[in-house]
Parts: structure tokens; C-alpha cells; sequence
């Protein structure tokens, strides 16, 4: 690490270290920041400008949420993520455990929906791999990163969609946003699962948003079975308002 930037990192974690409060996880950030000089790692909590009033409860979120507070640190500490765990399977998932991580998913967002909120930013990278559970065999999904999260509903003034390209949907990039984005990103998570590549065949993002504004989608792979074929279909959809809920889709 550059000296510039351990300084820096130095210096926001001593700025920040008086403002280390807690949070459930769908409406703000956590990040873990070292400070070498006094040997100590800090929590710091942050939201994008418009959600800024979450900041000013800190005492009851304490009091109401505690368990997900400890469980959003310990997944901040425990990084290893999606794309870790494709680089166990050399890259390819058999589809049979891409089902399973699916409904994980599934399971996850359908909680962030429940609350109001979309995930603005769902790709491999931003889904963490942890233990099993409950004597399953696979190791288990969450969901982090939502430092883009934004409440259902409320629209965005800024121009364009901020999120990994590769996982954007075509409506994010003209229009508000709803939970059907979800639906797209994770559709191209399936297909990274079981391809090992990325969902589109260009790196070039001008490329990208004009296949995205044609209505194209990421190919789905010829040699899945007929369930999970439906299955991206209704995730790819163009229509956002025809792609099956995620409740919906948890069940298929």
C-alpha cells in the first residue's frame, strides 16, 4: 500500500472513529477501517446523502437490533465471495448447486424487498460465501455491499444507473428502478455460475448499454435443463413489470 494512502486511511479512521454507531443492514454501510498507528480496527457506518436521517438513531437501533448489527460485522471480517467460490469449482458451478445458491439468493433479496429496499449493486462480488448451516451440506450465501441500496419508490435525480455494468438491467439505465432489477442481476449471476464467464460477451460499456436499449439479454446457456431455462427467461424479461416477483421465483 502506498504511504499516501495509508495516511489517508490513518487519518479517516481516527476522523471517523467518533461517529461508530449501528445499523441494520438495509439502510446503511458498514466498513471496517485499520488504523496501523494505534493498532485498532473501526466499524464506521455511512449512507448515501438522501438516507442521512438513518444516522440519527443510533441509540435505537442498538436497542432493537443488535443481532444484525454483530451479523454484519462478522460478514464484513469473513470476506470471501461468490467468485471465490466458483474459483473452488474451477470456474463452473454443476447446476444442481447452482439451484441451491439460487434459492439463497432468492430467500435474501426476497428480505431486502420485505423492508423496501432494492439492492442497486448485486453481482458476485457483493454475494459472501460462509459455512454451512443447519447440517447443509453447501456452504451458505448472503447478501452485503449496500451502500447503493435505495428505499422502493423513491426516485433517483441523477442521470444513468450506478452499478457493475455487467449486471444491469435494461430499465436501470433509462428510468427508476424497481425490485425487477434484481431479478436481471441475479439471471446474470446464474449464467456466470454455470458458464464461468461473464453474462455478455463485451467489456466495452458503450457496447453493453446499446445492446441493453435494443432489448437484448445475456445468452442462456443451451445445455441447462428446461426449469432452469424458464427460469432465466422470466428473469430477462424486458418488461420489468414482467419478470415473476421474487417470491415467485422462490418457489419454482
Amino acid at each position: 500500500m502506498a504511504d499516501g494512502v495509508r495516511c489517508g486511511a490513518m487519518y479517516l479512521a481516527y476522523f471517523l472513529s467518533r461517529a461508530i454507531v449501528s445499523t441494520p443492514i438495509a439502510t446503511a454501510v458498514f466498513t471496517l477501517i485499520a488504523a496501523p498507528i494505534y493498532n485498532q480496527i473501526y466499524a464506521v457506518k455511512s449512507a448515501n446523502e438522501e438516507y442521512s436521517s438513518f444516522l440519527r438513531k443510533e441509540e435505537e437501533i442498538l436497542l432493537k437490533d443488535k443481532d444484525d448489527v454483530e451479523r454484519s460485522l462478522n460478514m464484513l471480517q469473513a470476506r470471501v465471495s461468490l467468485l471465490d467460490l466458483m474459483n473452488k469449482y474451477d470456474g463452473k458451478i454443476p447446476e444442481k448447486d447452482v439451484n441451491c445458491y439460487t434459492q439463497m439468493m432468492l430467500e435474501r433479496l426476497l428480505g431486502v424487498h420485505e423492508k423496501g429496499f432494492i439492492h442497486s449493486d448485486l453481482q458476485p462480488g457483493n454475494i459472501l460465501n460462509f459455512p454451512p448451516q443447519h447440517c447443509a451440506s453447501l456452504p451458505t450465501l448472503k447478501i452485503v455491499d449496500f451502500k447503493l441500496a435505495k428505499q422502493q419508490g423513491v426516485k433517483d435525480t441523477r442521470f444513468g444507473f450506478q452499478c457493475t455494468r455487467y449486471y444491469m438491467s435494461p430499465e436501470s439505465i433509462v428510468e427508476e428502478v424497481s425490485g425487477a432489477l434484481n431479478k436481471w442481476s441475479l439471471g446474470c449471476i446464474v449464467v456466470e455460475m454455470i458458464t464461468g464467464i461473464l453474462p455478455w460477451d463485451t467489456h466495452d460499456r458503450d457496447d453493453l448499454t446499446g445492446k441493453l436499449l435494443r432489448g437484448e439479454s445475456p445468452n442462456i446457456p443451451k445445455d441447462m435443463s428446461k426449469l432452469e431455462k424458464s427460469f432465466l427467461r422470466e428473469c430477462f424479461a424486458i418488461d420489468p413489470n414482467k419478470r415473476w416477483n421474487v417470491s415467485k421465483l422462490y418457489v419454482i
